[in-house]
This record gives C-alpha cells, structure tokens and sequence, in this order.
C-alpha cells in the first residue's frame, strides 16, 4: 500500500509480527523528530478493510471510462495542462529568488509550505505518458472491484498503484482520511459523487454507512447549536467531563507532570460561554486555582503560573503569536494542558464543501498538527499529544442557521460568500460536521 502519515508526509513502513501486520511511522529511525506520531503503528488490516470500502466508491460505468480514455490527450488538454506546468515552474523560480533575496530569512516556514504546495500541485499535473496510459488502464479500472475481490494482496497493491500515488492515514487512529490518485486521474476523480476534493488532487470518501475507525459518533443535530467561539465545528467541547467530578483526570495529569509540591498556582482560562474544568486541589495542598478570561491571562507577567489550562485559546484569537505568550506566562518546568481546535486536520467538515474559501483561509491562517508540534518542540521538553476526531450529522437546517449566524471564519473570509454557500448548502447531500481536536500536556524547559 502506498500508505503515507497524513501528518508528516512520510511513507509508512510495513511491518510483520506475530500479533499481525502493522505498518508504522518510522520518522525517527530516519533522522526526523517533527512528526508526533512517530514511531506509532497501525494494524494492517484496519486500513486494508477501508481500501476495500474505497474500492466501491471509485466504481465507474463501463462506457464512461472508455469515453474519457478516448478524450484523453486531445490537443485542447495537453494546451491546458502545459500552460498549468509553466505556472507552476514560474512560481516555483519566484519563491526561489525570493529566498536567495533574504525573504523569508524571518520565516522559513513559509517558503516550506509553499515550496511543499508547488510539488504537490506538480505530481498532480499527468505527464504525457500518463495520459497514454490511461487509454490501457481504463478497461482496469471499470473492472477494478470484480478483480479486487479474487486478486491476491500482491496483485491488490499492483492495482492500486495502476491509480494512486498515496494513501494519508492517520496512523495513532486506525483510518485512511484521503487518497491522492496518480495525476492522469484527477479528472475522472473529479466527476464521482461519492469523493470530495478538499485540496489539489486530494479527495476524501464521503462515506455512507461505514464505521470509521476511532472516529467517536457525537449524537445527531437537527436544533440551532449554541453560541460558541468554535462554531461551525461544534458548540460543546466533548473533551469535558460528562458526570460529576471534583477534579478532571487531565488536570491531575498535568498537576503530575509538574512534579512540584509547595505554592502551585493553576490558572484556567475561561470565557462566559466556556464550560470549566473541575478543578479540587485538595490532593494537591500546595496547589491554588485561579481562573480568568484569555484577556486577563495574556495581561499577566511572564512567568506567573505553574499550570496554564486553556480551551481554544489559539483558535479563538486566532493570533498565531499567542502560543508564544501562553508558553511566556509558564515558569521554567510549568505545564500547559489545552484542548486545541486544528480545522486544517479536519478537511471532511461540511463547511468546506459549502464554502470551499474557508480551507485556503484556514491552511494560511491556522495552526496544522505538524506546524504546532514543531513549534511546541522549541520550548517544551516534554509534550504528548492525543488525537480525537469526531462525527456529527448535521440537518441542513441546523447548517444554514449556523452560517447565518456568520461565525468567525465566514467573517473572515468574506460576507459576500455567504449567499452562493448558503445556496451549495442546499445542494449537498447529508451533511457531517467532523472535526479534530487535540488534547495537550507540555512541560516548558527548564
């Protein structure tokens, strides 16, 4: 399988046991430190049961494939797609003097990105050859689940490269979460109904009665949803305790992790419509508990607190400089325990099939799971990170109540996408509000 972390971008490595077999994030043993997943495995046949349901989705009628394998490579086409490449080459010059010029001497990580988007965007440009092939192939690919269904896994791995240069897995959670077919591909991709193209040459399943693994099924909304910083996501952070405690697991984990005993000061972060988190002290005698709004905190002193508890404090501020203040406001060795909203790791959100703008402003204006780990690694010693994903149905109702409300994303994006997605809204068929949020413990340097 060409199975590659969806966080790091790095093939994952197939592995036997005598447990079964187990295909595993080796960043480390390859000199990487930036990915959180490393060194975490998942079950092969987890993911080769979701490339069985992927092989249903990516059916097409027998006369169909032919048509477009004869259209393939007409001149109209190849004009187009060599107009694409000369784009792409331009930028890719850009980028290059404008780094040999000292313009992101500031910000490496901007010309990575771009650098990274302008490859993708290339391996999904076909090549003359490609398109060749596809004339060959198209008879395969009508047939591909008959012949799926008797191939030996040898040959299974052979018909999928015939289509696919990767497969993104989400490696701690067992699921595939996008394919990315081989660049000839891409249109025929384009035309099914049952994929969604969320990023250039990417697609998502839109899954129809399919148990996802690891993915928590959140009841069904078919009511307005509260008043929440982190709509159209969800209004309820499902990470908060569900019945009565006095103090929550992950704030005594945090109090753990600390390892000191006298004059502990516990900071929570809080807004108006933000649940707390229970907190008792009473195991911790040295320890004392103050809460304040996120304007409160970023006011504070350098230094003045052990343990900083937060929900959505970056996503709400949406300044990307305020993980460096939150981080300023712990002493040498505090602790940091966050639950963090990471919309760019949750691409199979209905907002962005209804109003696509909202991805590209999310993947320039918000953290990834990669850009947040490597910059926590700067300044904390220790961090673990748990990933939860979740899955809601969502009425169409409940959907246009939410964008008219004009949450912040829509806001920021611009008021005037408004009534064309309200108008895609209605076209979609059953809507999903998943979304990925990460629960944090970090222990800042000594």
């Amino acid at each position: 399988m060409l199975a590659v972390c969806d966080v790091c971008g790095r093939t994952l490595r197939a592995q036997g046991a005598k447990a079964g077999s187990y295909y595993r994030e080796m960043s480390y043993e390859r000199g990487y430190i930036d990915c959180p997943h490393q060194k975490t495995g998942v079950r092969a046949e987890l993911l080769e049961q979701q490339v069985h349901e992927l092989i249903k989705y990516i059916q097409l009628p027998e006369d169909w494939v032919k048509e477009v394998a004869d259209h393939a490579g007409d001149e109209e086409e190849m004009i187009h797609l060599q107009h694409q490449r000369d784009r792409i080459e331009s930028e890719r010059r850009r980028l290059q003097q404008m780094r040999i010029e000292g313009d992101f001497d500031d910000n490496m990580d901007v010309y990575k990105e771009e650098i990274d988007r302008i490859r993708r965007e290339s391996a999904a440009l076909p090549t003359y050859d490609q398109i060749e092939s596809l004339k060959v192939t198209a008879k395969t690919i009508g047939d591909l689940y008959q012949i799926w269904e008797h191939a030996e896994p040898g040959d299974q791995r052979d018909l999928l490269r015939l289509m696919l240069r990767e497969v993104r897995v989400d490696v701690p959670n067992g699921r595939i979460t996008s394919i990315a077919p081989l660049a000839v591909f891409v249109p025929i991709f384009r035309k099914l109904p049952t994929l969604f193209e969320y990023d250039f040459g990417y697609f998502l399943p839109l899954w129809k009665d399919v148990s996802i693994p690891s993915v928590e099924q959140l009841p069904a909304v078919t009511e307005p949803l509260s008043d929440s910083p982190t709509l159209p996501f969800f209004d309820r952070n499902p990470l908060l305790p569900q019945t009565e405690i006095r103090n929550t697991p992950a704030i005594a984990e945090a109090l753990k992790l600390l390892g000191k005993k006298e004059d502990i000061k516990v900071v929570q972060v809080i807004r108006d419509y933000v649940t707390a988190f229970p907190m008792d002290f009473r195991k911790w005698q040295g320890a004392h508990g103050y809460s304040m709004t996120l304007e409160e905190f970023l006011a504070q002193p350098e230094e003045s607190f052990d343990v900083v508890i937060s929900q959505f404090a970056l996503w709400e501020s949406q300044e990307q400089n305020n993980l460096d203040v939150i981080l300023s406001k712990l002493t040498p060795g505090g602790v940091w325990y966050f639950n963090e909203l990471l919309p760019v790791d949750s691409p199979a959100h209905w907002l962005y099939r209804a109003m696509p703008a909202t991805w590209e402003w999310m993947k320039k204006n918000t953290w990834s799971l990669h850009s947040f780990y490597n910059r926590l690694q700067a300044e904390c010693g220790k961090i673990k990170l748990k990933r939860h994903v979740y899955s809601q149905s969502v009425s169409h109702a409940t959907a246009e109540n939410v964008l008219r409300r004009k949450p912040m994303v829509v806001q920021a994006v611009s008021e005037e996408a408004l009534p064309p997605a309200i108008v895609r809204l209605g076209e979609l068929g059953p809507l999903v509000s998943e979304f990925t949020i990460i629960e944090g413990w970090v222990k800042k340097k000594e």
